[in-house]
């Protein structure tokens, strides 16, 4: 048996056993490694991402990767995308989630969970409408300070091109909370044999339905 096969027979051994696939110790749950080897690996992705960054910089483009040239950290598209809005310009400060927060977590092994519920299953409806009306108010606050960044002079200053790729990704933001509303509505209406009246949302559910034939 060559190496590589050994390899590949302890990796599945250790799987299925529940151990660390590289150190043979018990796995956290519902992963492959053990704390330490998670851990090391979130750490090599980190740096990696740094080094990537700093590569970008160096080359006069946006450090997200998008290939942007930009004489900022990042593009004014990537800024409105993942939200690192200069500090002096916009307020992106508010907090909307409730304090008894009962939906899903980001554990220590970087897996998101949901939590809060005594029994398997799905989530009850009033839990479903809840986080779907907190999503949409954190993504339309997102838009909001996304547009107001937008028209800030730091972004109006910019290329065309460039502005008005901030501002699609800005709207974008609105978008995604759009479509918390539509669940949430769409969840009430067919729970309680309303039909769906709404045309926009007809449409998109058009859209969508053509684009998976």
């Amino acid at each position: 048996m060559s190496r590589d096969a050994r390899r590949a027979e302890r990796y599945m051994e250790r799987k299925l056993a529940g151990l660390c696939t590289q150190c043979g110790v018990p796995a956290a749950p519902d992963v492959q490694q053990c704390e330490v080897h998670i851990a090391k690996a979130r750490e090599a992705t980190r740096e990696a991402a740094v080094r990537r960054r700093a590569q970008f910089r160096l080359e006069g483009v946006c450090a997200n990767g998008c290939g942007t040239k930009s004489q900022r950290y990042y593009c004014a598209a990537c800024t409105v995308k993942i939200a690192r809005f200069p500090s002096h310009s916009v307020n992106v400060g508010v907090n909307v989630r409730p304090s008894d927060e009962y939906r899903t977590r980001k554990h220590a092994d970087g897996r998101t969970r949901y939590h809060g519920q005594m029994v398997r299953g799905r989530q009850p409806t009033a839990q479903l409408d809840d986080q779907d009306i907190t999503h949409a108010i954190e993504a339309l606050q997102k838009a909001r300070s996304a547009l107001a960044y937008v028209a800030s002079p730091a972004v109006q200053e910019l290329p065309r091109i460039q502005r008005e790729a901030a501002k699609r990704e800005a709207l974008s933001q609105a978008d995604h909370g759009q479509r918390f509303i539509e669940d949430l509505l769409d969840r009430n209406r067919y729970a309680s044999g309303m039909q769906l009246t709404d045309p926009a949302t007809a449409r998109r559910r058009v859209i969508q339905q053509s684009k998976k034939r």
